[in-house]
């Protein structure tokens, strides 16, 4: 005859009722019947409760049921109330009669829901990665997911160490933030104490304001610890997405938080379109974008500049180097310009893609070299060795003009110049 044992555990409550407010009344009670088992107790007041038998190692064998208490309907094995009687057939939960006993029955109270972990996935999975940053301390973040359309993915930030390992999703925050951490995260009261985040935009499943971002990222991250993004306009299909007037830098923190300062101003308006590479200078005071275009315009709607502005938002951007929709070469001329890149003295490195080269300036504008590469799309400058890294992308489906699209047949180089 297997022999059954009793243990009763009370947990933290996660319900009305508080910790002190729930207790046992009577029992819990396990009493031998024809059929197996049953086991009866009566709580004090409303709450969670959950049942399970365990082996004599302690494990689950057979999980009974969880269910919240005190209702006036409750699910099976559960009867309407506070006083419980639920049978066990004295079999393990693939429905074969269970082993490992003496057994024991575990009643919990009041029960608060903790992830343990994840089956089946890996935070080493990256899905169309779209974009990556990495930040001064070597973490690298990571954008990723499918195409931003009806019931697909939506966009993912992961944070990764020096050798890949998955560190932490950082977009969206965590669900457990506590408040001061996600001021800028707006959320909906269910009742007094449970609230869900607001679904802003439910083609893209956005849950932050203005947060909608395009099919290639270009973020940067500062010293202290933000994501700086640019927000985009349109992709994948979506037609109105939620982008609160035009395009925004959007403020995350590298550790998932929301500052309330998350949804910036409107630093460019709703007709211009295109990627927007960003670089960060030195000092991380300055802010330099280039690669839109302005959506409708007649003839060439490339916007052939590069804006800077404060990283606090304090002014608008302004043309920095080159002239509005005008292409140009040479010291003050660019023609549809891509990535962006400083170096430890605070010169600009700009990948100027029609004029295949690099063109470097100044801290203040003015022009320094120029290095001929082959369609570069990316630069980067290593901030100690001043090594200059460039992607090249040999062939598009035309100048970038509609911030999205690639022809099939493009190819990608890497190259690093000295």
């Amino acid at each position: 005859m297997r022999k059954l044992l009793l243990t009763a555990a009370l947990g933290f409550l996660a319900t009305a009722a508080t910790a002190a407010d729930v207790s046992f009344e009577a029992g819990p009670s396990a009493t031998k019947v024809a059929d197996g088992v049953r086991i009866a107790f009566t709580v004090s007041a409303a709450t969670d409760a959950e049942v399970a038998i365990l082996d004599a190692k302690g494990k689950v064998v057979r999980h009974l049921g969880a269910a919240a208490l005190g209702a006036k309907k409750a699910p099976p094995p559960f009867q309407p109330g506070l006083s419980q009687s639920i049978p066990w057939d004295m079999r393990d939960d693939a429905g074969k009669p269970a082993t490992g006993g003496p057994f024991k029955v575990r009643v919990r109270l009041g029960l608060t829901a903790a992830l343990e972990r994840i089956i089946g996935w890996s935070g080493q999975n990256i899905d169309r990665p779209r974009g990556m940053v990495c930040g001064p301390d070597g973490t690298l973040y990571v954008v990723s997911g499918s195409s931003i359309l009806p019931h697909r993915q939506t966009t993912l930030i992961t944070a990764h160490d020096r050798n890949g390992a998955y560190l932490r999703q950082v977009f969206p925050g965590p669900a457990n933030l506590p408040p001061e951490k996600r001021k800028g995260w707006p959320r909906m009261k269910l009742s007094r104490t449970e609230e869900v985040p607001v679904v802003f935009d439910p083609f893209s499943r956005g849950i932050y304001p203005g947060a909608f971002l395009g099919s290639r990222i270009f973020p940067v991250a500062t010293r202290d610890g933000r994501l700086i993004v640019l927000s985009a306009l349109r992709g994948g299909g979506i037609k109105y997405p939620d982008v609160r007037g035009g395009r925004r830098l959007l403020t995350l923190g590298a550790d998932g938080g929301v500052p309330a300062d998350f949804l910036g101003p409107v630093i460019f308006p709703d007709n211009l379109d295109g990627f927007g590479h960003l670089a960060l200078s030195p000092d991380e005071k300055t802010l330099y974008v280039a690669g839109l275009f302005e959506r409708g315009r007649k003839g060439k709607g490339l916007c052939q500049v590069v804006w800077r502005m404060p990283l606090d938002s304090s002014g608008k951007p302004e043309v920095f180097i080159g002239k509005l929709y005008q292409a140009g070469k040479g010291a003050g001329g660019l023609n549809d310009p891509q990535g962006l890149a400083t170096d430890a003295d605070g010169n600009l490195y700009v990948a100027d893609y029609g004029n295949d080269r690099v063109a470097v300036f100044t801290g203040d504008g003015k022009y320094l070299d120029e290095i001929p590469v082959k369609h570069p799309d990316q630069v980067r400058v290593h901030r100690t060795s001043g090594a200059i890294y460039v992607m090249c992308l040999e062939q598009r489906k035309r100048p970038i003009t509609d911030g999205h699209w690639f022809t099939s047949a493009h190819n990608w180089k890497m190259a690093r110049l000295v």
